[in-house]
């Protein structure tokens, strides 16, 4: 083994550099957002292929592109999209879409979602029932 292997050896993992971290009150935030995307990005793609969906399927059935359902669907991706969208991806899938992160809980329902709990807007068109809490 070279030196240069032994150092790399010697370098700590990303896990344990989160862990070391984790409870700095600078770091927090920006690792609970870090999860939050990850969570919705992997429930955007989720919910697409569960609903039999290609990128370019649901990009044609929300009006966007495809180039934008795959920033969505990837986790190096740093926005984090609307509730409005994340209702419109539910719909397009007729599925639910669940967040549950810590400090956060939200659930997106299509219109007509079985065993639904949702609120229905005037109209049907939309469903939301985000939960939010602290």
């Amino acid at each position: 083994m070279n030196i240069r292997q032994e150092r790399i050896e010697k370098l700590p993992t990303i896990g344990q550099i989160i862990n070391r971290h984790e409870k700095s009150a600078a770091f927090r935030p920006i690792l609970g957002r870090a999860r939050l995307r990850v969570a919705i990005a992997r429930e955007i793609k989720r919910v697409r292929e569960r609903a039999g969906l290609t990128q370019t399927a649901l990009a044609t059935a929300l009006g966007v592109s495809q180039a934008m359902v795959g920033r969505l669907e990837s986790v190096k991706d740093k926005r984090i999209p609307s509730l409005e969208l994340l209702a419109k991806i539910a719909s397009a899938t007729r599925s639910r879409i669940v967040l549950d992160q810590p400090g956060i809980h939200v659930e997106v329902e299509a219109p007509g979602y079985p065993g639904g709990t949702g609120r229905r807007e005037k109209g049907g068109e939309q469903i939301l029932r985000p939960l939010l809490h602290a």
